[in-house]
C-alpha cells in the first residue's frame, strides 16, 4: 500500500467511525484494535496495517472486508 492508499483508507475509515456517532476508544473496545493503532491507520501512518486488523475494524464498522 502506497502512502495515498493508506491516506484514502484512513479517511474512509474515520468518515464511517464518525457516521456511527463512534470514538475511536468506542472503535477499539468494538473491535480489539488498540485505541493508538486506529488513530494511526486513520492518519495513513501504516502502511501496510494486518489483515487481521482491517477484518475486525471493517466489521465494527459495518463495511465489506472488500471495500477496506
Amino acid at each position: 500500500m502506497d502512502e495515498d492508499q493508506a491516506k484514502s483508507l484512513g479517511e474512509l475509515l474515520r468518515a464511517q467511525r464518525e457516521a456511527l456517532g463512534l470514538s475511536t476508544r468506542q472503535l477499539g473496545a468494538r473491535s480489539g484494535v488498540d485505541q493508538g493503532t486506529i488513530v494511526r491507520i486513520e492518519q495513513g501512518a501504516f502502511a501496510a496495517p494486518r489483515p487481521d486488523k482491517l477484518a475486525r475494524l471493517a466489521e465494527a464498522l459495518s463495511l465489506k472486508l472488500a471495500d477496506v
